[in-house]
């Protein structure tokens, strides 16, 4: 069992009354990272470079102290290149180049510093609105930057916002909403922080509509609390075993609960002291973890635990994840002068990379490790190429790509490797943000497809294959590619129920288009459609919004005889829409089911999908071995998760086509294979109950699309 005390990585009583990360909750795929593996990597830095200090979330890079009051120093893993910094208590970003600190001048304040070019600005991304300030001025402040926006929900409407007030009140955090202008919150006057009730790490979960945090009272009572901004109700989802406790932490996906207990009902003897535990939520069974005695410890997605000590004598870093599994990750290097030590471990966010001090009493320098498989995110302004599966050069692949542990707000393309990325985007994303979108491309010349960054800021992206189109099926618009077709922000919003077109570019009347669809600025929660100037709207959508989304999505639709297509809005509120046209198809491609796309499922009118459940249903107009392209939205998560559209002959695999959340509306497009019973299937993960709503948009026979392999979608990039 593990014992002794605790480097402070998990929330005590005797920490701060109030610990406001705010750190948005990304999960993709339900994807859970190993413990690091492989062999220790030296990383040569000189003597006077002593002692990790921080790890950025990717694990790539950390901050080391040097010797003698030299201060801090930022180093990139993978290249061993060693920047000083100007800040203290420096925590290096997932960028490369900005760090968090404090800087002499401003005693006490953090804030980010770009470490090559010296450049200051706020710690928060986001600055608090006048509207915000007038809410909170009733309350006199006494911070040198009073009010603070901690972290921003997913879709951009609710903030999680601090201040410091006067008259020994102590610190207050507010939820924001920045639609209707209100402070929702559980508490009268904020997240409580009096004497006998503290809060930690207020988060967004999932969507917009809820929050997490962490309390915990005088005895030392610790519970997990979900507040619906919503709704306002506050219901607990992880409540203290055994009454009480000294320590205690949670996973991020909130499925893994490590507590230190001494409470008998537990199985605590008399006299035994502390004993940690680790508790599956959803299943609630708990059970002792690990062995030896720790110095520092953390629970990680999947349930498994890192922690820095010493287990039979020896002193190392360790990784558990049930009875009788504990593993030596890495130690102190053997043949070196006894007895050695490791000391300062710090691992990645998802626990995959560690990176820590070992040293031998008997010499005096100290060497830096790291072991794990180090990421490599696509920097701000960065392309990564993948090669693309089963295509030839100047065939198009159909690919779902997914932004996560997004850096900034900002954009991304995926464009040929013989091409520059233009001026066009496929998907958006924000710090917290998991919105896929399918996109079309032609390969290059070398084999290979391109995701290039924007210049926000730095973000990982996830690439999965889905299918394969020779060049006779489709062609670009412009010798550069895609083209902006219409973007109202220049031209005046889309009214409620009103209707904007654009002219298609390089392509006929009955051609069809690959459009990529983005609504902005929304004035209210909504949906529109993308259609032929020749066929009204119809009740199908093709993507849904609301005010703060970002949310894009891709949509196939035939060209009217005018050569325009357009865009109807809903009637619930003004929205701007941009358009970007991706391919062009010869009319002989699709056909449609209809007169126009096809309502195939909605589960909200029957019963949801179950955890791990499918549901399958009959296309329309559709022989098996066609390929179907389908519009899939999922509604009214109870949690986290993922989706995959199959067809009905083979099962789900391991990609996936849409992600959701608790309060998320976000839709993708999937073109499948249809079964050989005439139906196609949505297959939910593990994380829970979702409804779905399946739009069936256009149909191709067998010839025109293959398979990248004979088990369907390959993933060909995750730069986690």
């Amino acid at each position: 069992m593990l014992l002794s005390t605790v480097r402070a990585r998990l929330t005590t009583t005797a920490a701060i009354a109030l610990i406001a990360a705010g750190l948005g909750v990304t999960s993709v795929d339900s994807i859970e990272a190993a413990p690091p593996s492989g062999a220790p990597v030296l990383h040569e830095l000189g003597e006077t470079l002593r002692f990790v200090d921080a790890l950025s979330d990717n694990g790539r890079y950390a901050i080391i102290l040097g010797d003698s009051m030299q201060g801090e120093f930022h180093v990139d893993l993978v290249t061993d290149t060693v920047t000083r910094v100007e800040t203290l208590g420096s925590i290096p970003l997932d960028d490369g180049r900005t760090v968090i600190g404090r800087l002499g001048a401003d005693g006490e304040v953090d804030r980010r510093v770009d470490i090559f070019t010296g450049e200051i600005r706020p710690q928060d991304l986001v600055a608090p609105s006048r509207e915000l300030i007038a809410h909170l001025d009733a309350w006199p402040m006494t911070d040198p930057e009073p009010i603070r926006v901690l972290s921003t929900s997913p879709d951009g409407r609710y903030q999680i916002v601090r201040g410091s007030t006067a008259a020994g009140r102590g610190v207050r955090v507010w939820i924001y909403d920045t639609v209707d202008d209100l402070l929702v919150t559980p508490f009268e006057d904020g997240l409580d922080a009096s004497d006998s009730l503290s809060v930690s790490g207020p988060r967004f979960f999932g969507g917009s509509g809820e929050v997490r945090y962490g309390t915990f009272s005088e005895g030392a009572s610790y519970d997990y609390v979900a507040f619906d901004v919503l709704t306002g109700e506050r219901r607990t989802v992880i409540e203290q075993p055994g009454g009480s406790a000294r320590l205690s932490d949670v996973s991020d996906d909130y499925r893994w609960h490590l507590f230190t207990s001494r409470a008998p009902a537990l199985g605590v003897a008399p006299g035994e002291g502390e004993v940690t535990f680790r508790q599956d939520v959803a299943t609630g069974t708990i059970e002792r973890a690990g062995e030896g005695l720790y110095r520092s410890i953390e629970i990680f997605d999947g349930g498994h635990i890192l922690y820095e000590g010493v287990v039979d004598d020896v002193d190392g870093v360790f990784s558990w994840s049930g009875p009788e599994t504990t593993t030596l990750i890495s130690q102190p290097v053997p043949g070196e002068p006894g007895p050695g030590s490791v000391r300062n471990a710090e691992w990645s966010a998802d626990g995959s990379v560690v990176a820590y001090t070992s040293y031998y009493d008997d010499v005096p320098e100290r060497r830096l490790y790291s072991v794990g498989s180090i990421p490599s995110q696509v920097l701000s302004d960065g392309t990564v190429c993948a090669d693309a599966a089963g295509a030839r050069a100047g065939d198009f692949v159909g690919v779902n790509v997914t932004p996560v542990r997004a850096e900034a707000m900002g954009f991304g393309t995926l464009h040929s490797s013989g091409v520059a990325a233009g001026s066009t985007s496929n998907v958006n994303f924000r710090p917290g943000s998991v919105d896929p979108n399918v996109a079309f491309v032609e390969v290059g010349s070398d084999g290979r497809i391109c995701f290039t960054n924007s210049v926000d800021g730095a973000v990982d992206v996830i690439i999965d294959q889905l299918l394969v189109a020779s060049s006779s099926v489709f062609t670009v618009p412009t010798d550069g590619g895609a083209v902006r077709l219409l973007d109202t922000r220049a031209s005046g919003r889309v009214g409620a129920s009103g209707s904007v077109c654009a002219d298609a570019t390089g392509a006929d009347p009955g051609d069809f288009v690959g459009v990529n669809v983005t609504p902005v600025r929304a004035d209210a929660v909504g949906f529109a459609t993308l259609h032929s100037s020749g066929v009204p709207a119809g009740s199908t959508s093709n993507v849904n919004f609301r005010p703060g989304l970002v949310d894009p999505n891709v949509a196939f639709v035939e060209v009217g005889s005018d050569g325009r297509v357009c865009f109807t809005n809903s009637e619930h509120g003004d929205v701007d829409v941009i358009l970007d046209q991706l391919v062009v198809a010869p009319g002989s491609t699709f056909t449609l089911p209809g007169d126009g796309a096809v309502r195939l499922l909605d589960t909200r009118s029957r019963r949801s999908v179950d955890v791990g459940g499918s549901v399958c249903r009959s296309v329309v107009a559709a022989a098996p071995g066609d390929f179907v392209g389908v519009n899939v939205t999922p509604v009214r998560a109870a949690a986290i998760g993922f989706g995959t559209l199959h067809s009905s002959d083979v099962p789900a695999g391991s990609t996936s086509n849409v992600n959701f959340g608790p309060g998320s509306v976000d839709p993708n497009v999937a073109f499948v294979e249809v079964g050989s019973d005439g139906e196609i299937c949505f297959t939910n993960s593990e994380a829970g109950a979702v409804d779905v709503i399946l739009d069936q948009l256009v149909v191709a026979s067998g010839s025109v699309f293959s398979l990248p392999s004979d088990g369907g979608a390959v993933r060909l990039l995750d730069t986690r």
